[in-house]
């Protein structure tokens, strides 16, 4: 039924900003999703940069986050002034909005900015830890979890990293664990997959689905902040009109 005052074009309008919401919500999950799943997989390489010289603690996938609950929040005002028929409330939603289409438009330039030298610090935290393995057990967990868990590979470029450093193979490069003391006497059971070229194969993956959800993400800011103006304008003018 259309609004009294307002005429079906309102209706239409405040039908089409529930529904941006609820995929503006979805998409704030997504987010959520997606930067716990990147902090569970980079958790390892964040665990040798034991003196966080390279800034891993910070963590992208902590940001990433936040972004998922604010975006949460910020749905809350379109939805609440949409049916409250607030013009106040849907201002503050697209002024909201407007500020996090900029934060993430900002965030995704210097995720591209910083890409190669994300790999240049992961080289780099690779190749300083590898030669403390057997000193350090925060060390020693993190490669571990690298070798055997994710992304299953050993040393930094290869196995031979190990011994050119006069080190013994640790038991997580093994492919086959059974006999873990003497896996690694055994060439062919062996990964010879480099860490390195693992992580960075993954880290392109991530930047690529990043650039997706992202996209879509900024699309749907920019169409909600568009139909916010649209019916807190329509609001305006009509309680002008019947003043």
């Amino acid at each position: 039924m259309c609004d009294e005052k307002l005429g079906c074009g309102y209706m239409v309008v405040r039908i089409l900003l529930f529904f941006f919401n609820l995929i503006f919500w979805l998409c704030g999950i997504l987010i959520i999703v997606f930067g716990a799943r990147t902090y569970i997989q980079y958790g390892s390489i964040a665990s040798l940069d034991i003196d966080d010289k390279y800034g891993w603690s910070i963590s992208v996938p902590a940001l990433i986050i936040a972004i998922g609950c604010v975006i949460f929040i910020v749905a809350f005002f379109g939805c609440c002034g949409a049916a409250m028929k607030n013009e106040c409330l849907l201002y503050t939603f697209a002024v909201l909005l407007s500020l996090l289409f900029v934060l993430t438009l900002t965030g995704v330039i210097m995720a591209f900015t910083y890409n190669d030298k994300v790999k240049d610090n992961v080289g780099s935290v690779l190749n300083n830890t590898l030669v403390d393995f057997y000193d350090n057990d925060q060390i020693r967990s993190g490669w571990n979890s690298l070798q055997q868990d994710w992304p299953q590979c050993c040393g930094v470029n290869g196995p031979e990293d190990w011994l050119l450093h006069d080190l013994k193979i640790p038991e997580s490069c093994c492919i086959d664990q059974t006999d873990a003391m003497n896996c690694t006497y055994v060439k062919d059971n062996i990964r010879s997959n480099g860490c390195f070229s693992e992580i960075v194969d993954s880290i392109d993956s991530f930047w690529t689905i990043g650039a997706g959800i992202a996209g879509g993400v900024l699309l749907v800011q920019l169409l909600g902040i568009c139909m916010a103006c649209g019916l807190a304008r329509d609001i305006k003018v009509t309680e002008y009109e019947f003043v």
